[in-house]
Protein backbone atom coordinates (compact mmCIF):
# COMPACT_ATOMS: atom_id res chain seq x y z
CA UNK A 1 0.00 0.00 0.00
CA UNK A 2 1.16 3.50 -0.82
CA UNK A 3 -0.42 6.62 0.64
CA UNK A 4 0.53 10.01 -0.77
CA UNK A 5 -0.87 13.20 0.76
CA UNK A 6 -0.57 16.73 -0.59
CA UNK A 7 2.08 16.47 -3.30
CA UNK A 8 2.32 17.46 -6.94
CA UNK A 9 2.44 14.30 -9.05
CA UNK A 10 4.31 14.57 -12.39
CA UNK A 11 2.91 12.92 -15.52
CA UNK A 12 5.88 10.52 -15.64
CA UNK A 13 5.39 9.35 -12.06
CA UNK A 14 7.75 6.60 -10.89
CA UNK A 15 4.92 4.91 -8.98
CA UNK A 16 3.96 3.41 -12.35
CA UNK A 17 6.91 1.02 -12.07
CA UNK A 18 5.35 -0.61 -8.98
CA UNK A 19 3.33 -3.09 -11.03
CA UNK A 20 2.65 -5.42 -8.06
CA UNK A 21 1.08 -2.63 -5.96
CA UNK A 22 -2.36 -3.55 -4.54
CA UNK A 23 -3.63 -0.36 -2.87
CA UNK A 24 -2.95 3.23 -3.88
CA UNK A 25 -4.35 6.13 -1.86
CA UNK A 26 -3.75 9.62 -3.26
CA UNK A 27 -5.24 12.33 -1.05
CA UNK A 28 -5.11 16.02 -1.94
CA UNK A 29 -2.47 15.56 -4.62
CA UNK A 30 -2.14 17.73 -7.70
CA UNK A 31 -2.03 16.19 -11.18
CA UNK A 32 -0.81 17.88 -14.37
CA UNK A 33 -3.74 19.93 -15.79
CA UNK A 34 -6.16 18.07 -13.51
CA UNK A 35 -6.26 15.09 -15.88
CA UNK A 36 -6.70 11.53 -14.73
CA UNK A 37 -3.21 9.95 -14.59
CA UNK A 38 -2.72 7.55 -17.49
CA UNK A 39 0.21 5.82 -15.73
CA UNK A 40 -2.30 4.20 -13.35
CA UNK A 41 -3.11 1.71 -16.13
CA UNK A 42 0.34 0.14 -15.60
CA UNK A 43 -0.56 -0.80 -12.00
CA UNK A 44 -2.24 -4.00 -13.16
CA UNK A 45 -2.50 -5.60 -9.67
CA UNK A 46 -4.40 -2.75 -8.00
CA UNK A 47 -7.38 -3.91 -5.98
CA UNK A 48 -8.23 -0.52 -4.45
CA UNK A 49 -7.65 2.96 -5.84
CA UNK A 50 -8.49 6.11 -3.89
CA UNK A 51 -7.97 9.56 -5.43
CA UNK A 52 -9.71 12.16 -3.27
CA UNK A 53 -9.60 15.98 -3.18
CA UNK A 54 -7.16 16.04 -6.09
CA UNK A 55 -8.72 18.46 -8.56
CA UNK A 56 -9.34 15.89 -11.26
CA UNK A 57 -11.62 17.19 -14.01
CA UNK A 58 -13.31 15.79 -17.09
CA UNK A 59 -13.53 12.22 -18.29
CA UNK A 60 -11.39 9.26 -17.40
CA UNK A 61 -9.77 8.39 -20.76
CA UNK A 62 -10.71 5.29 -22.70
CA UNK A 63 -9.17 2.09 -21.29
CA UNK A 64 -7.13 3.77 -18.54
CA UNK A 65 -8.79 1.55 -15.94
CA UNK A 66 -9.41 -1.33 -18.37
CA UNK A 67 -6.07 -2.95 -17.51
CA UNK A 68 -6.94 -3.08 -13.80
CA UNK A 69 -8.59 -6.50 -13.82
CA UNK A 70 -8.33 -6.92 -10.03
CA UNK A 71 -9.80 -3.52 -9.18
CA UNK A 72 -12.63 -3.92 -6.65
CA UNK A 73 -12.69 -0.51 -5.00
CA UNK A 74 -12.59 2.87 -6.76
CA UNK A 75 -13.09 6.10 -4.81
CA UNK A 76 -12.89 9.44 -6.64
CA UNK A 77 -14.66 11.65 -4.09
CA UNK A 78 -14.42 15.43 -4.24
CA UNK A 79 -13.13 15.69 -7.80
CA UNK A 80 -14.92 16.88 -10.93
CA UNK A 81 -14.96 13.65 -12.91
CA UNK A 82 -17.77 13.79 -15.47
CA UNK A 83 -17.69 10.14 -16.48
CA UNK A 84 -15.88 7.38 -18.29
CA UNK A 85 -15.11 7.68 -21.99
CA UNK A 86 -15.72 4.32 -23.71
CA UNK A 87 -14.32 2.46 -20.73
CA UNK A 88 -14.37 -1.33 -21.06
CA UNK A 89 -13.75 -3.59 -18.05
Amino acid sequence: MIIIIGLKIPSDCSISSLTQLNVLNLLNVEFVLGKFPIWISSLSHLTNLFINFSGLIGYIPENVLGNLKYLRGLDLQNNSITGFNKLIF
